[in-house]
């Protein structure tokens, strides 16, 4: 489990198609590991999300920082479970 500070960088319908009930790519850049720890060195995360609107609460998300959760172990792109806070 990590807990980042972030800036969302892009949000786009996944051109991987790479899962059936994530389909938004969300990428952004770590501003700072609150708790928890990152692979060093790792700067930008990919986040596999159902969508910007269901995840982050907003339909505007590009730009915006955030307070974010990954409750599983990180992959690339990361599909698990994010909490958020803005």
């Amino acid at each position: 489990m990590a807990t980042l500070r972030v800036q969302i960088i892009s949000s786009e319908v996944d051109p991987a198609m790479r899962d059936r009930i994530h389909r938004w790519l969300v990428t952004v850049r770590v501003l700072e590991v609150l708790d928890g720890e990152l692979p060093a060195g790792r700067e930008i995360v990919s986040l596999l999300v159902h969508s910007p609107v269901r995840t982050f609460v907003d339909v505007d998300i590009v730009g915006r920082e955030y307070v974010i959760t990954l409750e599983d172990p990180l992959t690339e792109p990361y599909i698990g479970h994010v909490s958020v806070a803005a």
